[in-house]
């Protein structure tokens, strides 16, 4: 009488009933071979696969590796054919009224146009150059308020920054480091990306003063 693979995987493993484990134990004391050297083989086999995860990355490299991966997929998904959205507001080349004319400027509020879209845009630096960056994407002459979910994606020269989805009325938040040559893209459709070139961030942490 012999045992299985199968059955000595088990045994090993604990999984088998206490008749089961008894009736295999006695079988191995009466001297047989061939189960003896079944039975040493799934042992071993366990006790490697036990140590296993002895040898995995630590959890902070698996976080860079996969963060890479997502970097890279974001920038193979901005299309090469994309179309240029227009600054046609600028809070910060507004003159302010009298009474506010050398306060400091908290915040910008930028507008940007292309085609059928406008993209409205609030910028604010806060300590440590931190940019929180709050953004309303709206179709012109619109039935419905309603846009859909739309992919957002921050660039830095070639790099992806910092990525979010807008929500169904086309607003999305983003936060990221103060940066220089900084563009926004939204894919407002899957054939169509909306390019957006972020003006002169310099300029959110400046006293801004206004000549009368």
């Amino acid at each position: 009488m012999h045992f299985d693979d199968i059955t000595w995987l088990d045994f090993v493993r604990g999984l088998l009933t206490a008749d089961e484990t008894w009736l295999m134990q006695q079988h191995l004391t009466v001297g047989c071979v061939e189960c003896a050297r079944a039975h040493a083989f799934w042992s071993k086999m366990t006790d490697v696969i036990a140590r296993e995860a002895d040898y995995g990355p630590d959890a902070s490299d698996m976080r860079v590796v996969t963060d890479a991966f997502k970097n890279a997929n974001r920038t193979a998904a901005i299309p090469n054919m994309t179309e240029l959205a227009l600054l046609i507001f600028d809070s910060f080349r507004e003159a302010a009224p009298a009474g506010f004319r050398s306060a400091l400027m908290q915040a910008r509020h930028v507008v940007f146009r292309a085609g059928q879209w406008t993209i409205s845009l609030r910028m604010k630096t806060e300590s440590a150059n931190q940019v929180f960056l709050t953004g309303h994407v709206m179709k012109i002459d619109s039935a419905t308020e309603e846009t859909g979910a739309m992919e957002v994606i921050l660039q830095q020269s070639e790099s992806p920054v910092a990525g979010a989805v807008t929500n169904d009325f086309g607003e999305f938040h983003l936060e990221y480091r103060d940066a220089s040559n900084v563009r926004l893209f939204v894919k407002v459709s899957p054939a169509e990306t909306l390019e957006i070139h972020l003006p002169d961030q310099n300029l959110l942490s400046e006293e801004i003063r206004f000549e009368e």
